[in-house]
């Protein structure tokens, strides 16, 4: 038996059965549960910074778009943060989804309250979602 143009030896299964026992034994456990689903597997996360320039109001907003990375039907748990260019200002965080109040799978719009004046440099907002 060969495998492309090497022999297959028993030292060479050997090897293939470790790294798969190494790959399953190292790579990361995750498990998807809520809104009334439970998944141990096939579970994804996406991580990124939403830019929130700057406005002269105390609100501002922005939307983050999934693209095609979560399954249709979705409704990935996120996790924000707030991170100010300048300035040491209080933030109140608000999400939703496009067009309903829950995101799913499309993405989530973001709506941001400063507890001062402006801040002229923008704010970033960090997330974490997780779905499949």
């Amino acid at each position: 038996m060969t495998w492309g143009e090497e022999p297959v030896t028993k030292e060479k299964l050997d090897q293939m059965a470790n790294n798969e026992q190494w790959l399953f034994e190292n790579n990361a456990r995750m498990l998807y549960n809520g809104y009334g689903v439970k998944k141990p597997s096939g579970v994804k996360i996406m991580s990124a910074i939403l830019v929130l320039g700057s406005s002269k109001t105390k609100t501002r907003s922005g939307t983050f778009n999934f693209g095609s990375f979560f399954t249709s039907g979705c409704m990935p748990i996120i996790v924000t943060g707030v991170n100010p260019l300048a300035g040491g200002l209080g933030y109140s965080l608000t999400i939703r989804g496009i067009g309903m109040a829950t995101p799913d799978y499309r993405g989530f719009t973001v709506a941001l309250l400063s507890d001062g004046p402006s801040d002229p440099n923008g704010v970033y907002v960090h997330f974490l979602a997780m779905g499949w």
